[in-house]
């Protein structure tokens, strides 16, 4: 019975150890010592997405051009997100959810993103063509006196 036991713990403790060196089997196959990802397609497509996305720290920095410590922690998530298959949009869209639309270059473009987008435009538009009509009237009046 002891035997059966010290078995089932055995297998039991291998079983729980399994993922995780499956993890750190993934990560050393994944990753060059200098922490890019092994696949160049990857690791394109990593750093196209770093360069889209704000360091929070920085703010006029990507997180590929940012040494900061929470830049270089938010580069190596998007790369082992990426090298598990997420897609980059989700992986955009996770690191939106978490920091929200400020991390990102190219923020939504629905909803309150059209308004703030749209009205300086607006803005320009009326208020130059509220000048152009009041120099048009006044234009018109100077003339017929």
């Amino acid at each position: 019975m002891r035997r059966v036991a010290a078995l089932f713990l055995v297998i039991c403790t291998a079983l729980s150890l399994a993922p995780l060196a499956t993890a750190q089997q993934l990560e050393q196959d994944a990753f060059l010592p200098t922490g890019e990802l092994r696949d160049p397609g990857l690791e394109a497509a990593a750093k196209g997405l770093g360069k889209t996305l704000r360091c929070v720290v920085c703010a006029n920095q990507s997180i590929e051009d940012s040494d900061v410590e929470l830049a270089v922690t938010l580069r190596r998530h998007v790369r082992n997100r990426m090298a598990a298959g997420v897609d980059a949009e989700q992986v955009r869209e996770e690191l939106v959810e978490v920091y929200g639309e400020y991390i990102s270059y190219r923020p939504a473009t629905g909803g309150l993103g059209i308004l703030l987008w749209g009205l300086p435009w607006l803005v320009f538009f009326g208020v130059g063509g509220v000048i152009v009509i009041s120099a048009l009237r006044r234009g018109r009046g100077g003339a017929g006196d």
